[in-house]
Order: C-alpha cells, then sequence, then structure tokens
C-alpha cells in the first residue's frame, strides 16, 4: 500500500470514525473523499493506490456501556451511603 494514500485515507476515516460513522461509512467515505480531492493527482486515483484499503469486521456501530457502568457504581455508593447513615443515626464515622 502507498504511504502517501494511507495517510490521506486514514485521516479521513479517522475523521468520519469521530463524526459517528460506522466502520463500513467511514472507509467508503474516505474512498470518495480520496478520489475527489483535487490535491491529488489523477495517477494517483488509480484503484492500485487505494483498493486494498477495505474494511473486515462487523458492519454494527459499536457503542460503549461505560455509562451505565458509572451509573451502576454511583447508585451503588448512593445506596451504601444512606444504609450506613441511616446504622450509625444519621453520623459517618
Amino acid at each position: 500500500v502507498n504511504d502517501y494514500t494511507t495517510s490521506v485515507f486514514m485521516e479521513s476515516f479517522y475523521s468520519s470514525i469521530k463524526k459517528g460513522a460506522s466502520y463500513a461509512e467511514a472507509n467508503r467515505k474516505a474512498k470518495l473523499d480520496f478520489l475527489s480531492d483535487k490535491n491529488i493527482s489523477n495517477t494517483k486515483k488509480s484503484p492500485y493506490y487505494w483498493c486494498s484499503m477495505t474494511y473486515y469486521g462487523s458492519l454494527e456501530a459499536t457503542t460503549s456501556n461505560n455509562f451505565l457502568w458509572y451509573l451502576v457504581a454511583a447508585s451503588l455508593i448512593l445506596v451504601l451511603f444512606f444504609v450506613l447513615k441511616k446504622r450509625g443515626n444519621g453520623t459517618l464515622t
């Protein structure tokens, strides 16, 4: 894979990922952006330079469950706080 093509392609790919696109969508958009870039010569737009950029993996968007875990942990801490407060007659030691 050509180094220049890879750098341009990956910059566009990760930019799309940061904007919330799925990996497959980001891959497609990066290819289209590469082909429509006026600063890249037509000889570099040959499929020889970019066709190896394929996405392998699940087409489903991945989501993070970190928020759910933080919410559960905060709830448990609050419950524990109130249980200890009630047992200690209003004082925590």
